[in-house]
Formats: structure tokens, C-alpha cells, sequence
């Protein structure tokens, strides 16, 4: 399982984090997501109902603001790609199957 948040870590505005559910524990209380759900907590209730994900990686970025609303910062917007990379990386998906996303999903926003 793949888990794709903003984080409040007190690092600068765009930081992306990744971790997997061995050091995420570590964490507690500091790995935050921007919901306020503690991602440490969320996984041991998970085990403890057995319901755990055999493979579970969290990967966040430091939101610029937490203001309601729907749009990204341009600074967060400007992220994004090396995001969706990152998160394809972690399906093991080739350098050439990243770029050719990234180019679908540009000409997709631009219709």
C-alpha cells in the first residue's frame, strides 16, 4: 500500500518524506498528517484487527499552507511531478514508463 499525504514535520514548505511502515514508528507524534491522523497509530490498529498491509510505504510532502480549499500552493503544484514519480518508482515502474506518465498527465491537465 502506497500512502500519499501532506505533512507538517516542521521542515521547509515542499520537504518530501518517505517512509515504510519498519521506521514510521519512530516517528510517533512527529509524523503527522496534515488531517491530524497519526499514520503510526493508524497502522497498529490496523495490525492489531490483522488487517495489515503486507508492504505499507508512506510518502508525504510539507504542505505550504493548510488553508480550506481545493487548489495546491505553487509551490507544492510545482512538486507534483517529482511526487508522481516517486510514487511510481515505488510501483517499479522503468525511468521511460515515469516520463511517459508524466507527459500523458501534462496533456491531460492542459485539455
Amino acid at each position: 500500500m502506497i500512502v500519499v499525504d501532506a505533512v507538517r514535520a516542521g521542515d521547509a514548505p515542499g520537504t518530501m518524506y518517505r517512509f515504510t511502515d519498519e521506521n514510521i514508528a519512530d516517528k510517533k507524534g512527529i509524523l503527522r498528517s496534515a488531517h491530524g491522523v497519526d499514520f503510526a497509530d493508524a497502522l497498529r490498529f490496523s495490525e492489531m484487527l490483522n488487517n495489515k498491509p503486507g508492504e505499507v510505504v508512506f510518502i508525504g510532502i510539507e504542505p505550504e499552507s493548510l488553508d480550506e480549499g481545493m487548489e495546491l500552493t505553487p509551490l507544492i503544484e510545482k512538486h507534483i511531478p517529482t511526487l508522481i514519480e516517486l510514487v511510481m518508482r515505488e510501483l517499479g515502474l522503468s525511468n521511460e514508463q515515469c516520463t511517459m506518465f508524466n507527459q500523458q498527465c501534462t496533456m491531460f491537465n492542459q485539455q
